[in-house]
């Protein structure tokens, strides 16, 4: 005879946080940069065959803004015999956009045998956007900027001046965005460790991005969308080595994503968005369906190890991150002689190997209550790769370098 446990337990819980930002920006001297062409094509003999085609001015300024977001989340977890369902909403706004987001989110676990050796878990939830304050920045570093072309098959007379207004990002209107994402997954005990298993879909749309007007001047808009699938397998230790009054956990966990988005640019805020199809690996596809543009890594691999000192109240974390190069499409400035198309080629980026560590101290204040100060710095060793995507332009971009930053708080 089968017996079910009918017994249902209900947690609601409630919690919020408020964010405010201080940002500052400066350049202390006009920055100038000029670009050269040859008259007739991109290859030269010498360089005295090359003439100034464009000039860019970015002229010496200081900003500074300041940006608050607000959130709070709502969260009901039911327990029904060995199935778990987690039901919650996440209530955001923020300065720039001033949009009111209501995101729901939603997981359910089965605890398969009753001793958490094996779980099942599923999910399906909303994330949007929260901080927009990069794109306010860069509207006003854009001020600054002073696009000339010249004519430079012809005279080498200025053939256009260009300059951008400083508006703030609340003038266009613009919705939130937001990413959709189910997730499957299966957990299970291995000995000391716990593995778990885990897929993942996520669909995001309403992404902020640059166009340009019929008038060459940029505005943004939320044209921007990009689709993700990627697996996961992790081991985490469950019991910590002990040594000399420390307690170490590690963890491993090896990756793949595939992502495709019609951002065609390693920075939405710089980008301009193609409407019209393009030709790619022999074929005529819509531009959503490159490769993402966003350093498109498919195979990772992360080594972490998590050490805690009792007695001083410190947790010491690092991180080792392998990423393979990837690749995306960049358009090649060839047209395909049939329809006259864009030809989009591959271009392969390097694998790159960083180091993350992090110290947080949580001094106890009250009974229920402990303060933390956490200094973390990303990318150790400051190694990066490059990103560039163009042969002929003067502009370099890279991985992100060394980044330190030090956040203090109180968890009640």
């Amino acid at each position: 005879m089968m017996q079910f446990n009918l017994v249902k337990q209900i947690i609601v819980l409630l919690w919020g946080d408020l964010t405010h930002t201080n940002a500052f920006y400066s350049v202390d001297g006009d920055i100038i940069g000029n670009t050269y062409r040859c008259k007739v094509n991109y290859t030269c003999s010498s360089y005295d065959e090359e003439v100034l085609s464009a000039k860019l001015v970015i002229a010496a300024n200081k900003l500074e803004k300041n940006y608050e977001s607000y959130g709070v989340y709502f969260q009901d977890v039911i327990t029904k015999g060995n199935v778990e369902t987690t039901l919650g909403v996440r209530v955001d706004q923020e300065t720039l956009l001033n949009n009111v987001n209501v995101a729901p989110r939603a997981n359910v676990e089965w605890n398969v045998f009753g001793d958490q050796s094996t779980r099942l878990i599923g999910g399906a939830s909303r994330y949007y956007g929260r901080s927009f304050l990069k794109y306010e920045i860069n509207q006003t570093l854009a001020s600054w900027r002073t696009n000339t072309t010249y004519n430079y098959t012809t005279d080498g007379s200025v053939k256009k001046i260009t300059t951008q207004t400083d508006k703030s990002l609340s003038d266009y209107d613009l919705d939130t965005p937001y990413s959709d994402e189910l997730m499957l997954a299966w957990a299970q005990r291995m000995g000391p460790v716990d593995a778990m298993l885990k897929l993942v879909n996520r669909e995001s749309r309403d992404a902020v991005h640059k166009a340009k007007d019929e008038d060459g001047l940029y505005y943004y808009n939320n044209e921007g969308r990009s689709s993700t699938n990627s697996v996961s397998l992790s081991f985490d230790q469950r019991t910590p080595f002990t040594l000399l009054g420390t307690d170490t956990r590690l963890s491993f966990a090896v990756g793949w994503q595939e992502s495709k988005s019609n951002s065609q640019s390693d920075a939405a805020y710089d980008e301009v968005l193609d409407e019209d199809p393009v030709f790619y690996k022999g074929k005529v596809i819509d531009i959503s369906e490159l490769p993402s543009w966003d350093y498109n890594i498919p195979f990772t691999v992360k080594l972490s190890s998590n050490t805690v000192i009792p007695a001083w109240h410190l947790h010491w974390s690092n991180f080792v991150n392998v990423k393979s190069g990837g690749t995306v499409a960049q358009d090649s400035k060839v047209n395909d002689p049939d329809n006259g198309l864009d030809i989009y080629e591959d271009k392969d980026f390097d694998d790159l190997v960083t180091v993350d560590s992090q110290i947080q101290w949580r001094p106890p204040i009250f009974s229920s209550s402990e303060g933390y100060l956490q200094v973390k710095v990303t990318n150790l060793f400051d190694d990066v790769v490059s990103t560039t995507t163009s042969s002929i332009s003067s502009t370099q971009s890279y991985t992100s370098g060394r980044k330190i930053s030090m956040e203090v708080g109180m968890r009640f």
